[in-house]
């Protein structure tokens, strides 16, 4: 795990990880969890909207693998519940699905596959913009 500044005055981000494929959702928070992220994953967008209830995460990442709601109806009903930043991961970039979504609610809709390093700089710059950062520094 990486060491965190001492000047950070935010814990930890707390990620949760919505994503049906269990290898896909495993990689995930494989990645998250080397970058210092604390991480839960659920496979359906039903328990995902009872986890958010209970663990009130910092992020939401919605994975690629179709769960048992649309990216865009997931996205709508977690926003109606939280302000937390929502990341879609995609394989379809249609512009119609990168539209729905971002309407729904979500920050961001990323295609996938991405390399680790890009998805947790896309990351860090959810979090500092939803903690109120006026800056961003990341070492490349």
């Amino acid at each position: 795990m990486r060491s965190r500044p001492a000047e950070d005055p935010f814990p930890p981000a707390t990620i949760l990880v919505v994503e049906s494929n269990p290898a896909a959702a495993e990689m995930l928070v494989m990645v998250l969890a080397t970058a210092g992220y604390q991480t839960v994953s659920t496979a359906s967008g039903e328990r995902a909207l009872s986890t958010q209830a209970k663990l009130k995460p910092d992020l939401i990442v919605v994975g690629p693998s179709r769960t048992d709601m649309y990216p865009a109806a997931l996205c709508g009903a977690l926003r109606a519940r939280t302000g937390a930043p929502i990341l879609v991961l995609s394989s379809d970039i249609d512009t119609g699905t990168v539209e729905q979504v971002l309407a729904a609610g979500a920050w961001e809709c990323l295609l996938v596959p991405i390399p680790a390093r890009d998805l947790q700089t896309h990351i860090t710059a959810l979090l500092h913009s939803s903690r109120g950062r006026k800056s961003i520094a990341i070492a490349v």
